[in-house]
């Protein structure tokens, strides 16, 4: 099984995750300066909802690198807890798949 085309739809995932992050933080800081037209925040269950789909690494990133989320113990605890339960999922389907037979490769297409 070529693993281009699943990375390519994980890094596709954790960017937009990313770009979630980034902005709720931008929503946030502009709905704090007192702008009188208020924009909506995105949901944090939404947030954590990504991070479980294969965008822990987007949501981790975002985190750090804009600050966003990180006095929130509920993100503290369930983003690397979701990390933990993909990369569980991964070892578990590869390990399911290389039972029946098929190979890990890692080619570019084309």
């Amino acid at each position: 099984m070529n693993l281009f085309y699943p990375f390519a739809i994980w890094l596709t995932l954790n960017l937009r995750t990313l770009w979630m992050m980034f902005w709720d933080k931008r929503v946030a800081v502009n709905n704090g300066e007192g702008k009188k037209k208020q924009r909506s925040r995105t949901p944090e269950n939404t947030l954590l909802l990504n991070s479980l789909l294969f965008g822990f690494g987007g949501i981790g990133a975002g985190m750090l690198l804009f600050r966003h989320k990180i006095r929130k113990t509920k993100f503290l605890i369930l983003v690397p807890l979701t990390a933990i339960v993909n990369i569980a999922a991964y070892y578990y389907l590869k390990q399911a798949l290389e039972t029946t037979g098929m190979e890990f490769t890692w080619s570019i297409p084309g």
